[in-house]
Parts: C-alpha cells; sequence; structure tokens
C-alpha cells in the first residue's frame, strides 16, 4: 500500500526536475549518518573527498544533528549541515525544507 509521504515526494521529486536551476548544479555533497565516534573518524578522510571538488565547489557534509557537536573538526572549507534522520523520515515539511536547501 502507498503512504502519504511517498505520493508527496514522488510530487515534489516531478516539480523538482521541472524547475530551472539558476545555475548549473555544482558541489560535493557527503553523508555522514555516524554518531560522535564516527564523526572525528570520518573527519579524518574528510580532506581526501576534498579532492573530489573543482577549485570553486563546494564541499557540504551532513552529519546528524547530534554529531554536529564534531563539526569543528573539519577543515574550514567544509561546510557542515545538521540533519535530525528520524524526523527527516516522518516529517514532510522538515524533509522539504532539508532538500530544497539542498537543491
Amino acid at each position: 500500500m502507498i503512504k502519504a509521504h511517498q505520493i508527496v515526494d514522488w510530487w515534489r521529486n516531478r516539480q523538482r526536475r521541472r524547475t530551472p536551476r539558476t545555475g548549473a548544479a555544482n558541489g560535493v555533497l557527503l553523508i555522514s549518518s555516524g554518531g560522535l565516534g564516527d564523526t572525528v573518524l570520518f573527519v579524518h578522510v574528510a580532506e581526501r573527498f576534498q579532492g573530489l571538488a573543482n577549485d570553486d565547489e563546494p564541499v557540504t557534509v551532513l552529519l546528524r544533528s547530534d554529531a554536529m557537536k564534531m563539526a569543528f573538526l573539519l577543515p574550514s572549507e567544509v561546510v557542515a549541515k545538521g540533519v535530525d534522520f528520524n524526523r527527516l523520515r516522518n516529517d514532510l515539511a522538515y524533509r522539504r525544507e532539508i532538500t530544497d536547501d539542498l537543491f
């Protein structure tokens, strides 16, 4: 059985595909869904991921909201965004806010 959020997500994805971007898509998005300890370990390889971006492209890391305490360890060129993954799954308005921001 199809759930309401699946229909809304399908509709939003369809709308987004038809929405023209102001410029070309750019940047590197990394998702680190681990906790505090995993984030500390991830910091050691974050610099290597910066090599995937071109000179002027931003590198964004999505961290769990509780792991944002360790975001200060990331390189200064990396933008960290805290995301509550449980809320992302259950709250349509929050999911729309996060996905629109990343778009």
